[in-house]
């Protein structure tokens, strides 16, 4: 599906809900601003400076109706890189998930659509030459039977498309069957058994082997006013063709925050998993609403300029058990918004071991409310990652500050500075970059 599925997401909810126009909330924001770079192309050696002309729309859509339940987030971008240095972009970054009740507590469609920029060379530095929009497109119903007073049942089935630009290796059609069969312990406790399997075709030669993703695991919820815990325990096996190994491993995921203040949140995620690219792009409902609720909030966020930034998957066809834990403290409070959040990951690749990676990173944000209507904000993150296979350490750090003024409800401007640096053991990958930012938003 070379063209993004997002839009037919919010069109198809759009027609499907003129009556309940009331209950949805879409709120967007055009920005338009020139970034400087003193190396657009991340040269170790003969670093080329460049103008780029930036405008862009981001928006989010959110429905709660009765028939159609819609969470969207959203960005498309354009890049006019003024000295010729690349080619012109266009770019989309955007999840979004659409629900519609055919029949209440019977049956449901659902439509989610998943767009990125992802790199075509991971271990490459992250230049315009170097990216790629890529598209994860979902479909299919899903049906609920009541089976007593705390006990339900339900079974998908879903068509997933997958895209990528630039690497057709990526490309795929997939079926994926689930069951699950639900238990509530208490009005805020649930437990459920879950069988489910995918099978992965690539549409491309250079693509496959095709395989197929069985699992079974138990999942347990728990949400109270101070502490939430969603975990998941299981095992999943893969079965490739060709003759290819098959790998089987536990499936373990856990999600727990806990607030020990209105203004304070401290968060934890560990997970064991066999996946691929185009499985860990697809977002969780609930996780892009919390997103939505991010982004709509009237206060800042800490961060930088506007705009898309490019991912750090591994765009192919290859499957891999990924191991990772990441923690984050949270604070906001008056005119601060603090976030400091350690992260550790490990990649381990099934049929092709070149890539395979190890590395810990941590990143920081914060920002402080000056006046009413104006923001300053700092953030870093740097990591390391090591290359076990090709005896290769990258270190990279990245850092910067803006400045945000808000002339009106609805207009503002910002500046900012960022600095970008990576020291790699291969040769050649080393680079430093410094970013300057002056941009327009007006707001809805």
């Amino acid at each position: 599906m070379k063209s993004s599925g997002l839009m037919c997401s919010v069109l198809i909810g759009a027609a499907l809900v003129p009556h309940l126009a009331s209950a949805t909330e879409f709120n967007y924001t055009l920005y338009s601003g020139i970034l400087h770079s003193d190396n657009i192309d991340l040269s170790p050696v003969q670093p080329t400076s460049q103008n780029v002309f930036i405008p862009g729309l981001s928006f989010t859509l959110s429905q709660l109706g009765s028939t159609v339940q819609a969470s969207v987030i959203g960005n498309l971008e354009y890049r006019d890189y003024l000295g010729r240095a690349f080619s012109n972009q266009t770019f989309t970054q955007a999840a979004g998930v659409v629900n519609w009740t055919l029949s209440p507590h019977r049956l449901d469609l659902n439509l989610a659509d998943y767009a990125g920029v992802e790199p075509v060379a991971s271990l490459a530095a992250d230049t315009p030459a170097n990216q790629q929009q890529t598209n994860v497109f979902v479909l299919g119903p899903t049906l609920h039977f009541r089976l007593g007073q705390v006990t339900s049942a339900q079974a998908t089935l879903h068509y997933i498309n997958t895209y990528a630009q630039k690497t057709p290796e990526f490309n795929s059609s997939r079926g994926d069957a689930e069951l699950q069969l639900t238990q509530a312990l208490s009005p805020t406790t649930q437990i459920s058994a879950n069988v489910s399997s995918q099978r992965v075709h690539f549409t491309n030669a250079t693509g496959g082997p095709d395989y197929t993703d069985n699992a079974i695991y138990a999942r347990y919820t728990n949400r109270l006013k101070q502490f939430d815990l969603d975990a998941i325990a299981g095992w999943s096996r893969l079965t490739f063709n060709g003759g290819a190994p098959s790998a089987t491993d536990p499936l373990v995921r856990l999600t727990a925050s806990y607030r020990p203040t209105v203004q304070s949140q401290l968060a934890l995620t560990l997970q064991n998993l066999l996946t691929d690219a185009a499985q860990s792009m697809i977002i969780p409902a609930d996780q892009i609403g919390n997103e939505i609720a991010a982004t709509d909030s009237p206060v800042s966020a800490i961060g930088t300029m506007p705009g898309i930034a490019t991912g750090s998957a591994v765009i192919n066809s290859q499957t891999f058990l990924q191991r990772s834990v990441v923690g984050t403290y949270s604070y906001s409070a008056g005119r601060v918004t603090l976030s400091v959040s350690p992260y550790y990951s490990k990649f381990i690749y099934q049929n092709d071991a070149t890539l395979n990676l190890t590395g810990p990173g941590i990143s920081a944000g914060l920002a402080y409310r000056l006046r009413p209507l104006l923001t300053l904000s700092a953030y870093a993150n740097g990591e390391r990652l090591d290359y076990t296979n090709l005896q290769r350490r990258d270190m990279a750090l990245n850092y910067g500050l803006s400045l945000v003024g808000r002339r009106t409800p609805n207009w503002s401007w910002s500046i900012s500075i960022d600095h970008r640096q990576r020291s790699s053991t291969a040769a050649g990958q080393d680079y430093r970059e410094n970013e300057i930012y002056f941009g327009l938003m007006f707001r809805r």
